[in-house]
């Protein structure tokens, strides 16, 4: 081949190769030179004479082809724990190189990575293609420690509460040693037998594994007396438990009391409805439930061991407990007689065993000691109904009277209005002032049971208002009109009828739970009659207040 002139090409100002065609080049390649008039080919593509930096010899050489081919290297991370995905964005890249920053490397374009130990690295890309290589580096603080799985159980009786310690565990696997698992934190495990069981818990993150079992033993019973449903507190509700397996015998304790210390006692061949052994029914350990029994949950009226309880609640749908004052206004020293009623004509309640309340005075204002519970003409059961007991406990402290009323016989009351009647008298050390005086009470914490166990929902516990006047006779206002509200309960639609003795300015109002007035009249009359739609309203119950020159008279107004 005469005319053959070896050169090489001339570089651009970036030491890259110019490109001489209108495409990229994406491989390197040797290239012959050959003459071709004013111009060269090579592979095919115009090269001129312009474009040769020298002559080297006399012999062809060899020499490579390349191109200004742009490659950007560039990546993102997408986990911080346990295997770490890298993604790749680079721009022209053909090739990869990864430094993971622990000595360990990759080439594939997406790869993924697992670090041994948690802390902060740099992670690096070199991305490259034919012509050139770029660089990328990233910091990121890798999460991969080694968990430790710890735990701690709390046994009473059956039911084991277990309480997870584990360190850099994320999630956990339970083997309660009886076939069941759990996958909870903290799970609860109610077991059919006593005996020791091997319980493991597996503790885990997106890296590793690890696994601590122990021997927990579950034997029946331990026994707090007075804690009857065994919830962790002594209220009012365990009365329930000893009325529904009243005379029930099983075996006795070793020890015979009702001090608030845990009692290990055999369990019986029977549950209560709540699945908790009838041991824990036989408050004072002598193998028989019984009037004793009772003994145990005012002695011990909220005390507490290691339980969880939950909160009561109400339902709309269910009846309203109220209080009914035999009348508004009273002296210090009078004695008040408080009807309870639950329920009325429009909603009859069937089946009821158990009913359980809080009475909340006003500090200071009665006289505990003359305060007395009966059930005069109660639907619930009458003072000589021997299946039936009432409980009472009061809290001196809080002014609270923690009332209670359950049956023995296992056999529900149907019915509806009073069930039961408190009285008590009026301090002397209730006035704090000169002038009249309202007293607020209110009824809270109430909780209703028929005779097979199931709860029965209330919609309303409503507070009330009675005022005390002062001693003196120039003082004392009597009350000169009476006031009445009917149909009550009522299905929207009701009237007020006020007759006075003289005509006299009165002023009438209607409120709802939340205190809200939605009906307001001032009158001048000795004759007032009003017929009041509710059919706009919610349902529930409404106080009406009547405010004249002889006090206040309120009245509860129920619509259903």
């Amino acid at each position: 081949m005469s005319n053959v002139v070896p050169f090489v090409l001339k570089t651009d100002s970036t030491g890259y190769l110019p490109c001489y065609m209108d495409r990229p080049i994406f491989i390197s390649d040797t290239a012959i030179i050959s003459a071709r008039g004013g111009s060269f080919n090579v592979n095919g593509f115009s090269v001129t004479s312009a474009d040769i930096s020298s002559q080297l010899d006399t012999e062809p050489i060899q020499n490579s082809l390349c191109c200004n081919l742009p490659c950007q290297a560039n990546f993102s991370i997408s986990d911080s724990a346990g295997y770490i995905h890298f993604k790749d964005s680079s721009i022209l890249a053909k090739s990869w190189i990864w430094d993971f920053g622990d000595a360990n490397y990759d080439t594939a374009q997406n790869p993924i990575h697992l670090y041994v130990d948690s802390g902060n690295y740099e992670v690096c890309l070199i991305a490259s293609n034919d012509c050139m290589s770029d660089g990328k580096c990233l910091n990121l603080y890798a999460d991969c420690s080694i968990p430790l799985a710890v735990f701690n159980d709390t046994a009473m009786d059956f039911k084991v509460s277990f309480s997870d310690s584990s360190v850099n565990a994320s999630g956990y696997s339970w083997d309660f040693g009886d076939g069941s698992k759990s996958n909870k934190q903290n799970p609860t495990h109610t077991y059919q037998d006593t005996g020791d069981y091997i319980v493991c818990l597996t503790a885990f993150n997106n890296c590793y594994s690890n696994t601590h079992c122990k021997i927990v033993n579950v034997a029946c019973c331990t026994v707090w007396p007075g804690d009857v449903n065994n919830d962790g507190i002594v209220r009012i509700p365990d009365i329930f438990d000893i009325g529904f397996h009243y005379g029930e015998i099983g075996k006795p304790r070793s020890n015979t009391d009702i001090y608030w210390v845990a009692h290990k006692a055999d369990q019986w061949g029977t549950q209560m409805l709540n699945g908790v052994n009838t041991a824990f029914s036989d408050c004072d350990g002598d193998g028989r439930v019984y009037y004793s029994d009772f003994g145990a949950v005012t002695q011990n009226y909220s005390l507490t061991h290691n339980k969880s309880t939950e909160p009561n609640t109400m339902n709309s749908s269910g009846p309203a407990v109220y209080l009914s004052f035999d009348t508004n206004a009273y002296l210090i020293g009078d004695t008040a007689y408080v009807d309870v009623m639950l329920g009325d004509s429009a909603l009859l309640l069937t089946d009821i065993y158990n009913l359980n309340f809080d009475l909340i005075s006003p500090c200071c204002q009665i006289d505990s000691s003359t305060l007395f519970f009966n059930y005069v003409d109660s639907w619930f059961g009458s003072l000589t109904d021997t299946s039936k007991v009432g409980v009472e406990v009061f809290d001196n402290i809080n002014q609270i009277y923690h009332t209670g009323m359950v049956k023995t016989n296992q056999v529900g009351s149907n019915g509806y209005g009073k069930i039961a009647e408190i009285k008590f008298v009026l301090s002397n050390i209730a006035k704090t002032g000169q002038g009249e005086e309202l007293l607020v009470f209110d009824i809270e914490n109430i909780s209703a049971f028929e005779s097979n166990g199931d709860s029965i929902p209330i919609s309303y516990a409503v507070s009330d208002t009675i005022k005390v006047v002062p001693n003196r006779i120039d003082e004392i206002v009597k009350m000169e009109y009476s006031v009445a509200v009917f149909p009550n309960p009522n299905s929207g639609m009701f009237a007020v009828e006020i007759e006075m003795q003289t005509r006299a300015e009165l002023e009438i109002q209607l409120t709802n739970i939340t205190g809200q007035i939605i009906y307001s009249e001032s009158v001048n009359t000795s004759f007032y009659k009003k017929d009041i739609n509710l059919s706009d309203y919610a349902k529930g119950i409404y106080t009406l207040k009547v405010v004249g020159v002889g006090g206040v008279v309120s009245k509860k107004v129920v619509y259903r």
